[in-house]
């Protein structure tokens, strides 16, 4: 058998347990002060005062006497009306963060505002560099056309200069040949010319050897006849 106190153990740590999982945080409304006791009546002991405003955990809710058991952040717990306590902080309190966040979101607003400015001016700024880009692009486009014409042109001039150069080569063949066929020319010429003096030279001896031999036969006949 169980010793009773290990009962008693038991229950106060369910207890503890299930207060703990069902703590939430609650604030003192606005009137003013409110009391923390030590039980669930006006008779009980008060133990601390609670300002307005001030953040409670609560433990446990008694609807029957219209109390709350409640926990500071010291950790001290007591009894207050669960009347005066309430789920949102206080007007007061809500209205100072309020402001802040209205605070933040002016300065967000601020900060979304220089953004915009600086993402506007970065905006300009590309479409300013976007259009230089695009005339590079066309100016580029442009001198690449002129360099194909250039390129087709100069292919076309090579292409002219081979011709011309094979044109200068069968020429200078031809020439060569004609200067040959020239020479060959002047030398049959020379030899034509030295044959015909050499001819007119032999012809002029035989005539010179022939021709005395006319006259005295010639002379010796009218010899004969006179």
């Amino acid at each position: 058998m169980k010793p009773p106190y290990s009962k008693l153990f038991i229950a106060l740590t369910l207890s503890v347990v299930s207060l703990t999982a069902q703590a939430d945080t609650v604030y003192v409304t606005d009137a003013c002060e409110i009391t923390m006791r030590s039980g669930q009546s006006t008779g009980h002991k008060v133990l601390q005062m609670l300002k307005t405003g001030r953040q409670l955990e609560l433990l446990e809710t008694n609807k029957k006497t219209g109390y709350s058991k409640v926990r500071t952040k010291g950790g001290r717990e007591g009894w207050s009306l669960s009347r005066l306590l309430d789920l949102q902080p206080i007007a007061k309190h809500r209205l100072v963060k309020a402001e802040q966040r209205l605070g933040l979101l002016s300065q967000s607003k601020s900060e979304t505002s220089k953004m915009l400015t600086t993402l506007t001016s970065e905006r300009d700024e590309l479409r300013s560099s976007l259009t230089q880009c695009e005339t590079a692009n066309e100016r580029l486009s442009s001198d690449l056309a002129d360099i194909r014409r250039t390129a087709a042109n100069t292919l076309s001039i090579n292409a002219d200069n081979k011709r011309l150069k094979q044109t200068i080569i069968d020429m200078e063949r031809e020439l060569q040949a004609i200067q040959l066929e020239a020479e060959d020319l002047r030398d049959k010429t020379a030899r034509d010319w030295f044959m015909s003096g050499a001819g007119v030279i032999v012809l002029g001896i035989l005539i010179g050897l022939i021709a005395p031999r006319i006259r005295l036969r010639r002379k010796s006949s009218w010899d004969s006849f006179s």
